[in-house]
């Protein structure tokens, strides 16, 4: 997670991809954190990642990504 963080921080856009990856994780902290990251360096590929977290086994992530689905909506 920390060096998903640094990565968005620096705006390493190379490196959404390889954060997006991170999504296979079986924390779903890490996997929230990576949608959010991708989301923040690549829009296209974070909007595919958004729509496989509102399906994702944690309810929490599932939540979440339906919220930022709404926000991004508006």
């Amino acid at each position: 997670q920390h060096a998903i963080t640094i990565l968005v921080k620096i705006g390493s856009v190379r490196a959404a991809p390889e954060i997006a990856l991170a999504y296979n994780s079986v924390d779903h902290f890490v996997r929230w954190s990576a949608v959010r990251a991708v989301l923040a360096l690549d829009e296209r590929l974070g909007r595919e990642l958004l729509k496989r977290a509102k399906s994702d086994a944690h309810p929490h992530v599932r939540s979440a990504a339906a919220k930022a689905e709404n926000l991004l909506m508006q």
